[in-house]
């Protein structure tokens, strides 16, 4: 009894210590840990008894901040030194990786991490993150249009963001907000809300289309079985324009860095550009058009294809250099046949990759016409109790699966379609090094 008595006195002195002084300790601990950070810092730079030499990196916009800042602090006792990349010989040289940091509007600030996620643009490269969020709305909203279900998704976005602190997880909800806006969008064009679709809205869509638009109908875009073809079309011709717009981004990458020559006869430079072009107008002027096809475009694809094949031997004579070939004539043979057929492969698998676009908008569609189908058969209706049951289960079950399938995909499409025609080399993310004192 004495022992156990002992032991209660100790448990209640433990609670009283910690409640009285656990915060202290705490405080006490960071400070430790804080001084050892600043022991191993002094450690690693340059310096005396009286004078330490720090380098780094500082966002250019904050220079006068840091400025203001060490004045407060040091009283004009330091001496502030400041370059810009450009002007040191390491970078010059390529010893020295300039790190980057991404400056966009509010709006896209989010998709910077889905851009980081793949790899940091290199410095004095286009940001990519404007156009990859476009991308990635567009071609969200294409395979998941659907008016009830994109305000879900908005709504789950605002209620994530407004209950998390600043972080990946508050990011994360303004993509949500975005999307949810995007396929509602595109839900409104398809005539779909709640998986209710065409014919079954056309007393409240039709009145709505016909005082904006004119048109008599549920829907602007006809993704309907019969005209499935149409959606194949501008799913295919989306992804031509994205294919485009990365190469052109590859081509002012090399024209920022000066290696014109390379923006030209370079993989994906603007010899692959044209031929991604002249055969997209071709498609167009024969398939949707409907019209007589020019044969200027054939020559643009010949020539180019041409100076492709040849691009190695005209590139040693363009740098001057003292050998044609850097190899035998016959591994260039081989090698330049190869890199021909590449792009003609390229041509074709690039484009009909965003076919699965059409693909998951309409099976989007079947999706939602087997939900409405079981609410009729095992509901016993759409609107009795059951079948409304049926319907809030059938479309919780296509925001979570199928959202997420379609989000996989949205991210392959700009991964290995988009960012693989200008992401070729990768650069270093810039993060700034920030201390937070602690005090006891």
């Amino acid at each position: 009894d004495l022992v156990k008595e002992e032991l209660v006195k100790l448990e209640d002195y433990r609670k009283s210590f910690a409640e009285k002084y656990q915060q202290s300790v705490v405080n006490n601990i960071r400070n430790f840990n804080l001084m050892k950070y600043y022991q191993n810092i002094e450690a690693d730079i340059h310096h005396s008894d009286r004078i330490s030499i720090i380098e780094g990196w500082v966002e250019r916009k904050k220079v006068k901040a840091l400025k203001t800042g060490l004045e407060e602090k040091m009283a004009g006792t330091f001496s502030l030194v400041v370059y810009t990349p450009e002007e040191l010989d390491e970078v010059q040289n390529g010893t020295l990786t300039v790190p980057v940091v991404l400056d966009n509007l509010k709006f896209f600030k989010p998709f910077e991490e889905i851009v980081f996620n793949y790899g940091a643009p290199k410095y004095g490269s286009i940001d990519p993150t404007m156009y990859l969020a476009i991308s990635f709305l567009t071609l969200f909203g294409l395979m998941f249009g659907d008016m009830g279900q994109g305000l879900v998704i908005l709504l789950g976005g605002l209620i994530l963001k407004a209950m998390v602190k600043p972080g990946i997880l508050k990011k994360a909800g303004s993509i949500l907000i975005a999307v949810g806006f995007t396929s509602m969008i595109f839900g409104y064009l398809y005539g779909a809300a709640f998986c209710f679709e065409h014919h079954e809205l056309e007393g409240l869509l039709t009145p709505i289309n016909q005082a904006l638009w004119g048109i008599d109908r549920p829907f602007i875009l006809d993704t309907t079985i019969d005209n499935i073809l149409n959606l194949f079309i501008l799913t295919v011709g989306y992804g031509w324009c994205i294919n485009l717009l990365g190469m052109l981004i590859n081509i002012g990458n090399h024209i920022l860095n000066k290696k014109y020559w390379e923006a030209v006869f370079k993989h994906n430079g603007l010899l692959t550009f044209l031929v991604f072009f002249s055969v997209g107008i071709i498609a167009i002027q024969g398939i949707v058009l409907n019209i007589q096809i020019s044969s200027f475009f054939f020559i643009i694809i010949a020539v180019a294809l041409v100076l492709i094949f040849l691009h190695e031997p005209i590139l040693a004579i363009l740098h001057k250099e003292k050998h044609l070939f850097h190899q035998s004539i016959g591994l260039w043979f081989l090698s330049a046949i190869v890199e021909v057929f590449e792009v003609i492969l390229q041509l074709f698998t690039n484009n009909l990759s965003f076919i699965r676009v059409g693909a998951f908008a309409f099976a989007h569609a079947l999706l939602s016409s087997v939900v409405l189908i079981l609410a009729r058969i095992l509901g016993g209706g759409l609107f009795t109790p059951a079948g409304i049951l049926i319907i809030i289960i059938g479309n919780a079950f296509i925001i979570i699966l199928e959202g997420m399938i379609v989000s996989i995909q949205t991210i392959r499409l700009n991964y290995y379609e988009f960012f693989s025609k200008f992401f070729t080399e990768q650069g270093k993310r810039f993060n700034p090094f920030k201390i937070e004192k602690i005090v006891s």
